[in-house]
């Protein structure tokens, strides 16, 4: 059985609102998402754009994902959002970050990072569901 869901929440049909996604509730979807934040040595996490001491760092780039992506799994009818970060440094800081701006996310296990190790982050299939 198919349901058609509107991203924007609203049954009305036009050209304003023309944005459709189909869900079949039998196939829960976990969204995931690379971050590159360096290899596996503390060198490249202190130039990551991801690492709060960069000169560019801009929290923006987690938090505004991490608002977003949650909306979008519950819309779906996903089983979660997870986050493969490139080192444990910018596991951790990916994980600190949205867990204290949405909590909530975080104690229902919906958004979570995980440290995905330095494979040029191909192997997805090997990563934490």
């Amino acid at each position: 059985m198919r349901h058609t869901r509107r991203i924007s929440g609203s049954r009305a049909v036009g050209p304003e609102r023309p944005v459709t996604r189909t869900v079949c509730p039998a196939t829960r979807i976990l969204f995931c998402g690379p971050k590159w934040t360096g290899g596996d040595n503390h060198g490249e996490w202190e130039k990551s754009p991801y690492n709060p001491d960069f000169e560019f760092y801009n929290e923006s780039r987690i938090t505004t994902q991490a608002e977003k992506l949650p909306a979008l799994n519950e819309d779906l009818g996903g089983k979660g959002v997870r986050n493969m970060v490139s080192n444990e440094w910018g596991a951790a800081h990916v994980n600190e970050v949205p867990s204290m701006a949405f909590p909530e996310a975080y104690a229902s296990g919906q958004l979570r990072a995980y440290h995905a190790r330095g494979n040029g982050m191909s192997g997805m299939s090997s990563w934490p569901q």
